[in-house]
């Protein structure tokens, strides 16, 4: 299974949340060879060396496309590994040198691979391809397609494969709007019922800001803001329209939505219904209802309403809710969209006065729970704790010091084992030590006077 915290980092964002364990397990401890990689590993290293000497004599189609399918599904899964730093996957660990330096490589020989790919697969979108290699590449995406279907681990990454191998064609190539809605409309998967759901965001995600002008996904954004009112918070497919939703969302500019404002408003209003204090999200969905939001407010930055203050409210609680050591990578995604959501929305130009008063009102609030957030148990510095950590820095180290009303909390922090948590803890007390010092001189001068002192921190 994926470890949830990718969500951060991997190319199908949030989706990841879909994967579905199967129904029985297995555990067992792969064969390794002497460098700690596993047999399966030792066989796509192999092989993308074989492929970048251009060494493929002796292929049919059909082993040329299952190679190149599983391959490519390797890379994803080898990035995953060190991104989470995980150990006993693919290899045991990479604390030796040579076996570092293989594993990097064999990341790096993706692109070379999806280059052989694509360069001169010109019209691979075509039912007729008329070159060797748009045939290998239309193959490709169809077998790639077929393999996505479900929420099995096999499915996410065979998803993660055809987002790379997409993105990789329309690079080379272009998008050529031409056709292009036709080829996407005859997937059928591209719709809010879809029964492809890893490769409809598959899709959206490689194709991205191409498909700004595509009238499929205008209408396809449109139905899913409507649909979205309709959804109960604890629906079956809830997370799966937000998840949809989101994926479209990203493609268009955020004051250019090709949505009615009033439906954007009635969105907002049914997700932020979600949020009272009294009810507790899963994280998963929480983090899509935030980037949901994050999403739709600077459309309708300028329409007063009670969804600001409740939004930010909604945040801060997010930041402190407890959770064991084992559990805090499932509410990683959450930290960080609700995290993202509340920078959004100080950073939104020309804020309305519902807005702008609701930031004011729960500044001090906001401060408290970006200090709990510091105070998360991190399990290890892996990319997606390194972004979080990052971001959250940005906001924590410009906490104001009249906010904090006992440093005792501040000061643990400057031991703490992640460097961006300490350099955040000594922004913060570099700011307050000398107003706090400044104060004690004052009370030494008061005092001496007979004067009554200033109290200080």
């Amino acid at each position: 299974m994926p470890n949830p915290e990718l969500s951060l980092t991997n190319s199908l964002g949030s989706a990841i949340t879909l994967v579905q364990a199967p129904n029985r397990e297995e555990t067992f401890q792969p064969s390794r060879d002497f460098s700690g990689f596993s047999i399966a590993f030792r066989m796509a290293l192999y092989t993308s060396k074989l492929l970048c000497k251009g060494t493929q004599k002796g292929f049919t189609m059909d082993n040329s496309i299952m190679t190149l399918r599983l391959l490519i599904m390797s890379y994803s899964l080898a990035d995953d590994q060190l991104a989470s730093e995980e150990e006993n996957m693919l290899w045991a660990d990479t604390v030796d040198t040579e076996v570092q330096d293989q594993v990097l490589g064999f990341l790096d020989s993706e692109r070379k691979i999806l280059c052989d790919i694509s360069n001169e697969a010109n019209n691979w979108r075509d039912d007729a391809p008329n070159s060797p290699e748009a045939v290998v590449a239309h193959s490709l995406v169809k077998s790639l397609l077929e393999a996505s279907g479900g929420t099995s681990p096999a499915a996410f990454y065979a998803a993660r494969a055809l987002n790379s191998v997409i993105s990789a064609l329309v690079t080379a190539h272009g998008w050529k709007n031409l056709g292009g809605d036709e080829w996407l409309s005859s997937l059928d998967i591209l719709k809010p019922s879809t029964p492809n759901m890893f490769a409809a965001v598959s899709i959206l995600s490689g194709l991205q800001e191409f498909l700004a002008n595509s009238k499929l996904v205008a209408n396809l954004c449109n139905r899913l803001v409507s649909d979205v009112t309709g959804v109960s918070v604890n629906g079956e497919n809830t997370l799966k329209i937000l998840i949809l939703l989101n994926a479209t969302l990203v493609i268009f500019e955020p004051s250019n939505l090709p949505v009615a404002q009033n439906r954007v408003v009635f969105a907002v209003k049914h997700i932020t219904s979600w949020m009272s204090e009294d009810r507790s999200l899963p994280p998963s969905l929480a983090a899509e209802a935030c980037r949901s939001l994050q999403l739709l407010f600077p459309f309708i930055k300028d329409v007063y309403g009670p969804y600001w203050e409740i939004s930010i409210k909604f945040c801060i609680n997010q930041w402190k809710i407890k959770c064991a050591d084992e559990n805090v990578n499932e509410r990683l995604a959450a930290y960080n969209a609700s995290l993202r959501l509340i920078t959004s929305l100080r950073g939104l130009k020309d804020p309305n006065e519902d807005l702008s008063e609701a930031l004011t009102d729960l500044a001090k609030s906001i401060s408290d729970g970006l200090l709990e957030l510091l105070k998360v148990p991190r399990t290890k510095e892996s990319s997606s704790w390194l972004a979080f950590q990052n971001r959250l820095l940005r906001q924590a180290a410009g906490i104001p010091t009249n906010h904090i009303t006992d440093f005792a909390v501040v000061y643990p922090l400057v031991a703490s084992d992640s460097f961006l948590v300490q350099s955040a803890a000594f922004q913060i007390l570099s700011r307050a030590i000398p107003v706090t010092q400044g104060q004690i001189s004052i009370n030494v001068v008061l005092e001496k006077k007979g004067a009554r002192p200033l109290s200080y921190l």
